[in-house]
Parts: structure tokens; C-alpha cells; sequence
């Protein structure tokens, strides 16, 4: 059965009570979560290699999207940190457009010297918003796990529902996420999953172009 630390329920009572973005951070153990049927990776990033004193950008382009996007995930894959015990914690953050502090962020772009400080860098000056709080290795590991602690590896997923945020995704300017570590992570990989267009869809799609284009040489030939 898969596992959930978070309880969806509570922390819907508390987005709604405090007047925030409704928003959620999933954690599995590691290979159960399941990509939902019908979506797909829109981007990917392999393998997860995040030291805990610098911070990350991933600069993408747009989501193209024929339908209505109600919600993406960003999911880590096998993520797990080095030590136990430790207080560590991984926040991420998003912003429109690919230009950071007037530089276009190309791709997946390691970043400077935080010091492994939460306050650091200034997210908010940058123009981030950060999305669904923190994430918090409960175990910690794989090294100095207590005896009979085996499970350190885990499936970890944010979700985006905010409807301001999501249309961030498709106004072709492109889009930012911002991944602060405060521990050293790794793992398998990083995706950003979103609803694919459906094959029927798709196929609509090219027959109506093809359509056009057959109409339009037609009226040229006419």
C-alpha cells in the first residue's frame, strides 16, 4: 500500500484556514508512486545529485497543452540524504519566465554557495514564489540508520494546483523552478509530470491541419 506522511485532508484545512495556494508534498517509499494514467514526464532531470550548499535552477519552456491544466506533479525520485539524524530539509520554488537577476536560465543550472541556509539565497527577491512548503527526510540515510532501519529511499512528490501559478506554465514565457537543498540529496530522478493530449486528440489535431493545408491548396489552385 503506498505511503503517505502528509494527510491530504489536513493539509487542505490548513491551506484553506490561512488563505493559501492549495498545494501538497507526497511521500512514498521508493518505486510506488505511479505516474497518474493518462499523463506523462514533461521534462526530466537524471540523477539527482543535489549539494546541500548550493541551490538550483531549471529553466523550461512552456507546457504545451491542448487542454485545461488543473495540476502538475514534480516528483523525486529514490531521493535520500546522507546522514541520519540530521535537520535537513529540500524547498522548491517556481517564477515566470527564464530570466533570473537579468541572466536567461538555460536548462538545469547549479548555483553559487548557500552555506546550507534556509534564508539564503533571497528567493523572493528573485522573483520565486515558493510552492508547497519544505520536504524533510524522516530517516535520513543510507548511513548510521539505526539497527532494523532498512527504508531510506523515497518517492517524494510536490504537486502544483494553484490556477495563477499554473498559468505561469503556458503563457510562452517559460518557467522557472528553484530547488534549495539543505542536505546533500540523491536519487534517481527528477520529473515534471502533466495530463499528455490523448491519442484521439492528437489525431483530430493532425487531420485538421491536414485539412487546412489541403483546403488552402485547393483555393491556390483554383
Amino acid at each position: 500500500m503506498k505511503k503517505i506522511v502528509f494527510p491530504l485532508a489536513m493539509v487542505l484545512f490548513l491551506t484553506s484556514f490561512l488563505g493559501l495556494a492549495t498545494a501538497t508534498v507526497f511521500q512514498y517509499d521508493s518505486g510506488q508512486y505511479q505516474t497518474p494514467e493518462g499523463w506523462g514526464a514533461v521534462a526530466t532531470q537524471e540523477p539527482i545529485d543535489l549539494d546541500h550548499s548550493s541551490y538550483y535552477f531549471w529553466g523550461l519552456d512552456d507546457l504545451n497543452q491542448d487542454t485545461n491544466l488543473t495540476q502538475i506533479n514534480i516528483v523525486f525520485y529514490g531521493i535520500h540524504d546522507w546522514y541520519y539524524g540530521e535537520d535537513d530539509s529540500l524547498t522548491l520554488y517556481i517564477k515566470d519566465g527564464r530570466e533570473v537577476d537579468g541572466q536567461e536560465v538555460d536548462g538545469w543550472e547549479k548555483i553559487g554557495w548557500d552555506g546550507q541556509s534556509t534564508s539564503a539565497p533571497d528567493w523572493t527577491g528573485m522573483g520565486f514564489t515558493q510552492i508547497n512548503g519544505s520536504w524533510s527526510d524522516p530517516k535520513g540515510g543510507p548511513y548510521g540508520l539505526p539497527q532494523g532501519e532498512t527504508t531510506a529511499y523515497y518517492d517524494v512528490v510536490f504537486t502544483i494546483n494553484d490556477s495563477t501559478i499554473l498559468s505561469w506554465l503556458l503563457d510562452g514565457d517559460g518557467f522557472t523552478i528553484g530547488i534549495d537543498p539543505d542536505c546533500h540529496y540523491w536519487g534517481d530522478k527528477i520529473t515534471v509530470e502533466a495530463p499528455v493530449p490523448e491519442p484521439a486528440t492528437i489525431l483530430l489535431l493532425g487531420l485538421g491541419l491536414v485539412s487546412i493545408a489541403l483546403f488552402g491548396r485547393k483555393k491556390y489552385t483554383a
